[in-house]
């Protein structure tokens, strides 16, 4: 539900996955830096005073990024669009929520007066890939969209967007195109409204940086969903950012939802990137995954992954190398782990898709041990053999036929992850971020 804001801003959910547009009057006074409390949380302003993201390029895989707002002069380069958006550059919003402006504004606002909105990398540049405003399109745009972004100069992709299942074929070999052209990719969590408080892809991808919500106290945010998967976590509830001015005439909004928290940290990701000019991005992660602030139980989480992300010591911090990136497998080959050393699934890449190995095993011991076994009793020895080789063949293509149950090969993805301004805040989506209501964010 969205409600103006008596003065001066207006109050709505802006996040990927189901979140609902909170409300409430500001107090007297209050200018729109003062209720930037992320800012203040993280210590963004000491971060800023070593980097602001010069020479950085973050991508915002979205609704459109509304280049004419008063917070975004000069930070929006052309991009591109597609679905209803092709032929656009980008620096429209053209969602019903504005949900890819609030994104830009949370990363790079340039701030400079109280009534600008301050982003955490202010100096760097959005690249808007546009969706289009549809509410459903299949998995082959997001994974154009973050190829496209990957190969016109962005070092950082943003994707507060989101799908439920498990990973597209052609949206984990995007991601990791993206991931070999030294990109650093950042999705939200999803949230829990939409997702049953499982990750949503493209965050459930092997070597994407996954974010999670925080409340204002700073305890994972109830609306945020959670797994093995989730790296990092960050500010995520009643977040002010920037809006079209068609969708709330004072250019803000408030927004609760992980597509927030994911932007947040795209901003220390490029702030990263622009105090350490020649780190690979397996070194940006690692750094802003061994400076994280622990939060819970010790060790890494499902809510909270291994911490809160700490833009002071990202940017300051003496950290060791690594060759590879640190939430890819460190066996060097195909395999890839969705949900780190805590649990998850094992997925190779076979032809256009990935196969679960477990299910190979499992299908081996449960087909092939009892008709061997049989074989051995009553054929002897040679009969097994040809029982053996008359079974084999019909193994392999249960876990890699196209259009299976263990490899979906064409998945329509819902709405975006934001919410709108309907009663129902939730939605369900697949791959976008710009309208919620039926589909959603995260």
């Amino acid at each position: 539900m969205w409600s103006p804001l008596p003065g001066r801003l207006l109050l709505s959910v802006l996040v990927v996955a189901l979140v609902s547009l909170l409300a409430g009057p500001a107090a007297a006074g209050e200018t729109i830096r003062e209720r930037q409390w992320h800012l203040d949380t993280l210590d963004v302003p000491a971060a800023q005073t070593r980097a602001r993201g010069e020479g950085v390029v973050v991508a915002v895989v979205d609704s459109g990024v509304d280049a004419g707002h008063p917070a975004l002069a000069d930070r929006v380069l052309p991009g591109t669009g597609f679905g209803d958006s092709e032929g656009d550059d980008g620096r429209h919003d053209r969602g019903a929520e504005g949900h890819g402006t609030a994104m830009a504004g949370l990363i790079v606002g340039r701030g400079g007066r109280p009534d600008l909105l301050l982003g955490v990398a202010p100096a760097a540049k959005v690249l808007p890939v546009a969706l289009g405003s549809e509410r459903k399109y299949g998995v082959h745009r997001l994974s154009d969209a973050i190829r496209w972004a990957a190969d016109h100069r962005a070092s950082v992709i943003n994707l507060s967007v989101g799908g439920e299942g498990e990973p597209s074929p052609e949206v984990v070999a995007a991601v990791r195109y993206a991931l070999d052209k030294d990109v650093v990719v950042v999705a939200a969590a999803g949230n829990a409204e939409r997702t049953g408080q499982r990750v949503t892809q493209p965050g459930n991808i092997p070597g994407v940086l996954t974010v999670a919500g925080l409340d204002r106290s700073g305890q994972p945010w109830s609306g945020s969903a959670r797994g093995p998967e989730v790296v990092l976590a960050a500010p995520a509830a009643e977040v002010i950012s920037t809006a079209p001015t068609s969708v709330f005439a004072s250019g803000y909004a408030l927004t609760s939802g992980t597509s927030s928290a994911a932007a947040i940290v795209s901003g220390v990701a490029a702030l990263v990137r622009s105090a350490h000019p020649g780190l690979s991005a397996a070194n940006v992660v690692n750094r802003l995954v061994r400076t994280a602030r622990d939060v819970g139980s010790p060790g890494r989480d499902e809510q909270t992954g291994f911490g809160v992300v700490n833009p002071v010591a990202a940017v300051t911090a003496d950290v060791p190398a690594v060759a590879e990136n640190p939430l890819l497998p460190a066996d060097g080959d195909a395999a890839l782990f969705a949900g780190g050393a805590g649990g998850g699934s094992w997925w190779r890449e076979v032809g256009v898709g990935p196969v679960r190995l477990p299910l190979v095993a499992v299908a081996a011991i449960l087909v092939l041990g009892p008709l061997l076994a049989l074989a051995a009793l009553w054929r002897g020895v040679a009969s097994r053999r040809r029982a053996a080789a008359a079974v084999a063949p019909a193994v392999a293509p249960a876990c890699s036929s196209p259009g299976s149950a263990a490899v979906p090969e064409k998945e329509e993805f819902g709405e975006s992850w934001v919410d709108r301004p309907a009663a129902d805040a939730s939605a369900t989506v697949r791959c976008r971020c710009p309208d919620h209501s039926p589909a959603v964010g995260s």
